[in-house]
């Protein structure tokens, strides 16, 4: 499909500098910009057990971190004397 626009001077000369920089054509890189704005982005899918292993590596290290008891976690004791 051929589109034709009408850039405004300052849109041209950054979309014409961000095109040098990477190397394309305008017409290259204007092309590329609108399919990653239009085209959805699949997050990578992963099994189960790279989801666990994943969840095991974050937790790591985290074994001696203190349990906070149920009073730590009342209104009184995370606002104090303010509300």
């Amino acid at each position: 499909m051929t589109v034709m626009l009408e850039l405004r001077p300052e849109v041209e000369e950054r979309a014409l500098a961000q095109a040098r920089a990477q190397g394309l054509s305008l017409e290259s890189y204007l092309a590329a910009v609108i399919a990653a704005q239009v085209l959805p982005v699949e997050p990578p899918r992963a099994t189960l057990e790279e989801f666990l292993a994943e969840l095991d590596d974050f937790a790591e290290g985290t074994e001696d971190i203190p349990v906070l008891p149920p009073e730590a976690l009342t209104r009184e004791a995370i606002y104090g004397d303010h509300n």
